[in-house]
């Protein structure tokens, strides 16, 4: 953990010193009269929005892969340190061939304590992990004389990011998605909604003034019939009263975003949370759609199956 925190804040620096070139790169090149004039300060300092002239100058910087970080610590302290089932150097080397060769000890990782299962000890590592985030951010102004604030919400950063990283701890593999904000990975919500929606409330969501976003997907079947508009109240109210900041909610069939992916004709109008915004899943790229769809047939309790990325439907 201490080296961790290390390399967060030092990864975060670069970040932040790279930010502020664009900041000044901006005031001086690319200024902004219109938004400026409609910006409550700018036209009583008569400065431009870029040059610091607003009455609130903060910035949000986003902490992409909370869930992720948070799982991969905890894996590490239950099959290196715990159960001693690998040491460090073996895990290293696993995640750098992309668990080739290394199939039983990726099994082991994969059953480590996991964040959105509703324990307190794996949740707590996820709101460690937005700690020292939001440490790394204190303290720092911008080239405008604001703050930046930190932020969990990732738009379709998620999808990107996970193109380009290796494997983790976790067991993930290189190129699988990160999870959309604080949203529990990929194949952790396995104890239903309730226990994700306790694994969420229970993370320092004070500490995210700029936002979060927390999907919430449920298959039709669990909120269906008389009793369905009732029980999705229970989970919202229960969510909140415990500590929830935000939650968007997705009821999707995972057969009905499957025939959207390779008959979009049929469902022009289908719209859907994507991870803090609306769009029509037509719109999205086939990357984003097969994100969602995995994402789907997970909260259905259904296994995608390994492949092409075209994951069938297989009832549960």
């Amino acid at each position: 953990m201490d080296a961790f925190e290390v390399q967060l804040a030092h990864m975060t620096g670069r970040l932040l010193d790279d930010l502020q070139a664009i900041e000044r790169a901006n005031t001086a090149r690319h200024p902004t009269p219109l938004t400026s004039a409609l910006v409550r300060g700018c036209v009583a300092s008569a400065k431009d929005a870029s040059a610091g002239g607003a009455t609130f100058n903060g910035s949000g910087i986003q902490g992409v892969g909370a869930p992720e970080v948070g799982d991969s610590l905890a894996a590490v302290q239950e099959v290196v340190f715990r159960q001693r089932q690998a040491t460090m150097a073996e895990l290293v080397a696993a995640c750098r061939s992309g668990f080739v060769g290394a199939g039983a000890l990726r099994a082991r990782l994969r059953r480590a304590p996991r964040f959105g299962r509703d324990d307190p000890a794996a949740d707590r590592r996820t709101g460690r992990v937005m700690e020292l985030f939001a440490a790394a951010l204190a303290g720092r102004t911008s080239t405008r004389g604001g703050d930046y604030a930190p932020g969990f919400y990732s738009v379709t950063a998620h999808q990107a990011f996970g193109e380009v990283v290796g494997a983790l701890p976790t067991g993930r593999v290189r190129g699988e998605p990160f999870s959309s904000g604080i949203s529990p990975g990929s194949g952790a919500e396995r104890l239903g909604p309730t226990a994700s929606i306790c694994s969420v409330a229970r993370l320092p969501l004070e500490l995210a003034s700029n936002g979060v976003n927390y999907n919430l997907g449920l298959a039709p079947w669990a909120v269906a019939g008389e009793g369905g508009a009732a029980t999705l109240q229970a989970l919202l109210e229960g969510g909140f009263a415990a500590g929830l900041m935000q939650a968007q909610v997705n009821v999707l069939d995972p057969r009905v975003l499957i025939e959207a992916r390779d008959h979009p004709e049929r469902h022009p109008g289908l719209l859907i949370r994507v991870s803090g915004y609306s769009a029509y899943f037509g719109d999205l790229s086939p990357e984003m759609q097969q994100e969602v769809i995995d994402r789907t047939l997970f909260e259905a309790g259904i296994e995608p199956e390994p492949g092409d990325g075209r994951a069938p439907f297989r009832p549960a």
